[in-house]
């Protein structure tokens, strides 16, 4: 039995094996991609300059609470030291410290968690408003693709680069 290729898998002809090759390399040639930067558009667009001044309000306010509970905890240090308490009185005293000492760690655990967090919501909220712009930005500009990563992207030419229009519309619309 001589073997004979599957009609359905039968040689393609060498012109349509090069069209299918070029086509693809053609239409992509012909494709627009744009670059964005996330990190400019939160440190230099409006809305993120307003976001880091509350960020900045927050951590703050954050701060004083937490100096002012060290210096509740630096008046019982004093108080124990300097006292002539009874043993059973110093023990007391030393137990509540260190439970104070406790309170302040989870005090500043729990502000530095939620300033990351609302750093985080922030920039989330801006991005958002951004994505929206990007979006415009492509269509009009008949973008194929808008890379916005640029720990990945090794070089960006700068006719591409359009973090400073969408920077521009998203001030302009805030």
């Amino acid at each position: 039995m001589r073997n004979r290729p599957h009609p359905r898998l039968a040689p393609l002809p060498i012109s349509l094996l090069l069209l299918t090759l070029l086509l693809p390399g053609t239409a992509l040639a012909e494709q627009r991609i744009a670059f964005v930067n996330p990190q400019q558009i939160i440190i230099e667009s409006k809305l993120g300059q307003t976001a880091q001044l509350d960020l900045g309000r927050i951590g703050r306010e954050k701060d004083r609470i937490i100096r002012e509970n060290a210096a509740r905890i630096a008046d019982l240090e004093k108080e124990l030291d300097g006292s002539g308490l009874m043993v059973a009185e110093q023990q007391l005293k030393a137990k509540a410290l260190e439970a104070r000492y406790r309170e302040h760690d989870r005090l500043v655990a729990d502000s530095n968690e939620e300033l990351r967090d609302e750093e985080h919501k922030l920039i989330q909220f801006i991005l958002r408003q951004a994505d929206s712009i990007i979006r415009q930005i492509a269509h009009k500009e008949g973008y194929a693709m808008v890379f916005s990563d640029p720990t990945t992207v090794s070089y960006v030419d700068e006719r591409y680069d359009i973090t400073k229009e969408v920077i521009r519309l998203l001030d302009a619309g805030s």
